[in-house]
């Protein structure tokens, strides 16, 4: 699932795929050579065609 990552590192959002889009609350972390950062979801939206088709997700993350 293509999902568009917003937080203060990419205010523009980042485009990452992944199997699922994370639920509000949630952590997520990214592994980078030297550590990993982890990040609480604050919010997630959901985008939808006329056909009540998933187009897109937002996922806004706070650190």
């Amino acid at each position: 699932m293509k999902i568009n990552l917003i937080s203060e590192d990419y205010p523009e959002g980042l485009i990452v795929h992944w199997p699922a889009a994370p639920g509000t609350g949630d952590t997520v972390s990214f592994r980078y050579p030297g550590g990993t950062s982890v990040w609480k979801v604050e919010s997630v939206e959901y985008e939808a065609n006329s056909e009540h088709r998933l187009t897109g997700v937002t996922v806004h993350l706070q650190q």
